[in-house]
């Protein structure tokens, strides 16, 4: 899994940003995205649900507020993606018990920043026709803080890593499971790659032909990781039914 994301690298650093400058990363660390429920939670959500009314009475710098507000094609902050960016670049006041809590999820350190752009990097792979508007978004994020394009790549390349290692896969024979595993990972790191895309959808099309059972699994597998993402394949290659 680590070999393929390493391979999706420059892909991905042209999607953020256009040619980097590498440079060494810090020390090791356990990558991971926001519990989001768990945030909403802690700034009185009931039920860790996103209310946009409730988010738009809280008091955030109107800056930031007005400036993330705009990720989602409105004015206002309307998704729990967004307001999570502003109340962290905001450093809104919460209990000290609460605050903890929150740094746990989003540290002060360069660790709650990669965090985040992970977050907007998974958002952009679920909604690739968004891309311009995360770019902006991760840009404000890299201006406020003191992350660099590198360890966003690599930061996000370990998350994903990670998440897709805890899934299982049932169904598949080994070549199979190893092939579609290498073909999400290749698409959520790159989703604006047109020749990934098109390959992963013909992969699940050729699935369905040998036995839909098979092709409904590694819909399953997609779901899992995002209904999002799946729904558009499953549309696309011809999957559905």
């Amino acid at each position: 899994m680590r070999s393929t994301a390493v391979f999706c690298t420059f892909m991905l650093a042209m999607l953020i940003t256009g040619p980097l400058s590498f440079t060494a990363d810090g020390a090791a660390r356990k990558a991971g995205f926001p519990d989001t429920e768990r945030i909403l939670r802690l700034f009185g959500f009931p039920e860790g649900r996103f209310d946009a009314v409730l988010a738009n009475d809280m008091q955030l710098d109107s800056e930031i507020d007005g400036r993330v507000a705009l990720t989602e094609g409105d004015t206002t902050l309307d998704t729990a993606e967004e307001f999570i960016t502003a109340a962290f670049l905001s450093r809104v006041s919460l209990s000290e018990t609460r605050m903890r809590e929150f740094e746990i999820e989003l540290p002060k350190s360069g660790d709650g920043a990669l965090r985040l752009c992970s977050m907007w990097l998974f958002r952009m792979a679920e909604y690739p026709a968004r891309a311009s508007a995360y770019r902006a978004v991760l840009s404000l994020i890299r201006g406020k803080t003191t992350v660099t394009d590198n360890a966003i790549v690599e930061y996000y390349m370990d998350a994903l890593a990670g998440r897709l290692d805890s899934m299982r896969i049932s169904g598949l024979d080994p070549e199979e499971e190893a092939r579609l595993r290498r073909l999400v990972v290749l698409h959520m790191m790159d989703p604006l790659n047109t020749p990934v895309a098109a390959e992963l959808r013909a992969f699940i099309a050729g699935l369905k032909t040998l036995s839909p059972q098979k092709a409904q699994k590694a819909l399953e597998f997609l779901h899992a990781l995002s209904p999002a993402v799946a729904a558009r394949f499953e549309e696309k290659s011809g999957a559905r039914g």
